[in-house]
């Protein structure tokens, strides 16, 4: 057995019934983002370029909207959500740090906070899975 088995295998039996809500709340705050992300395509190109919205940037806002809101509904769900946060967790540690580049990072209400609170919320559910009130559990049971 390897390592990612018994973490698997540990983070299953340790996974207590209230941390599903952080996990609901967590696909939330991911599916609204991709909302965000993807109807805001020109203010989000600031990040990436002072030019405009090429060809290359545009790309990318697509798929990190697609992967969010999918992403999103699949571990607010339980549906397969340590795929689904080995998905997310890229384009996380991307945000922390384009984030922490910009000039405003040590702000109070900056994104650089809510980035690396996702991120964190991500590792532990990649660790922990989706729980005992998951759709991963429904099916395991039926």
């Amino acid at each position: 057995m390897n390592t990612i088995d018994r973490i698997t295998i540990w983070g299953d039996r340790h996974h207590v019934g209230w941390l599903d809500f952080f996990r609901v709340m967590l696909g939330g705050i991911l599916f609204f983002k991709g909302i965000e992300f993807g109807s805001n395509p020109r203010e989000i190109n600031g990040y990436f370029e002072a030019g405009s919205l090429n060809l290359y940037s545009f790309f990318i806002i697509q798929v990190v909207s697609m992967i969010h809101l999918a992403g999103g509904v699949m571990i607010a769900t339980g549906l397969a959500t340590r795929w689904a946060v080995a998905f997310q967790i890229p384009i996380l540690v991307g945000a922390v740090a384009l984030n922490f580049m910009n000039n405003d990072s040590f702000e109070v209400y900056s994104n650089l906070s809510l980035s690396i609170a996702v991120l964190v919320m991500l590792i532990v559910f990649l660790i922990y899975g989706s729980g005992p009130y998951s759709a991963d559990e429904y099916f395991k049971k039926n």
